[in-house]
């Protein structure tokens, strides 16, 4: 019974991973950081909740700029 848990770990750190791999562009290093720090830091998801919250929260921020950064530039 302990292995589903895992495999559902492995799973979305393989998703994530993928997510980095398509959508971060590795010329820019500082948000290729935050994204790999994020997937990362779903390891620990388990097992340290706040510190992979908190691992996590800077590419959750990278993303809301950037987005945010998109639909200003898109309406003007």
């Amino acid at each position: 019974m302990r292995t589903r848990p895992l495999l559902l770990d492995a799973t979305l750190i393989v998703v994530s991973l993928l997510d980095v791999w398509v959508h971060v562009d590795t010329e820019e290093r500082g948000r290729l950081a935050c994204a790999l720090l994020a997937a990362v830091s779903l390891t620990l998801r388990r097992r340290l909740p706040w510190l992979t919250f908190l691992l996590a929260l800077p590419a959750t921020l990278a993303c809301a700029l950037i987005c945010r950064r998109r639909l200003k530039k898109h309406r003007s």
